[in-house]
């Protein structure tokens, strides 16, 4: 939004061309139930106070699949946000 978006007082306007840019993969059917999966163990393994790392980063790495993610500087750069 910095580089296409207008500053609309302190905000940034938000306006329709720059939005539809923005490259959103969508996964197959079947990468869906997987990923949906994993965040259901994900919501048990919190209601249980069990730890969830593992399932969490799995998801990560079929999103960095999704986008074809697959330099390690990159994910670094990404797993720093």
């Amino acid at each position: 939004m910095r580089k296409k978006g207008k500053m609309q007082g302190n905000s940034y306007q938000i306006d329709k061309v720059p939005l539809l840019d923005i490259p959103i993969h969508k996964p197959s059917d079947n990468e869906c139930a997987k990923i949906a999966a994993l965040v259901d163990k994900i919501i048990a393994g919190k209601q249980h106070g069990t730890d969830t790392k593992e399932f969490e980063k799995e998801i990560d790495r079929r999103v960095y699949f999704l986008y074809d993610i697959t330099d390690d500087n990159d994910i670094d750069i990404i797993e720093l946000q």
